[in-house]
């Protein structure tokens, strides 16, 4: 399941808001959803291997093989299998994933795939 990113607040006739950010998943029509890929309101985030982010050597070699590669497949984890698999406290886990968000999902002031 992808992770999705919305670059401006988006307002729905049902009363939904979405505010700018990361989702695991949107619950919206796939032809509202095609429709706001296709203008650049929403994108599906792409994220790096794991292993190509400072620090996470290790971690990554770990996580490969329990098939965790990407950032989305280490934030759709379950938390007590990241726990188990590199030997950390479930806060830490936590922490970890909430980071990787900011850091690599989180859209930005200055992002160029922002439509107007």
């Amino acid at each position: 399941m992808p992770i999705y990113r919305v670059f401006r607040k988006l307002s729905f006739g049902n009363g939904k808001i979405l505010q700018p950010g990361v989702y695991p998943e949107l619950n919206i029509a796939d032809d509202v959803l095609a429709t706001l890929i296709e203008r650049g309101t929403v994108s599906v985030a792409s994220t790096p291997p794991l292993a190509e982010l400072p620090g996470w050597k290790t971690r990554a070699k770990r996580l490969e093989t329990i098939d965790i590669v990407t950032i989305e497949q280490f934030i759709e984890a379950n938390n007590t299998t990241l726990w188990r698999k590199l030997r950390l406290k479930l806060a830490d886990v936590v922490q970890l994933k909430q980071e990787l968000i900011e850091e690599y999902l989180t859209p930005r002031e200055d992002d160029t795939n922002c439509c107007g």
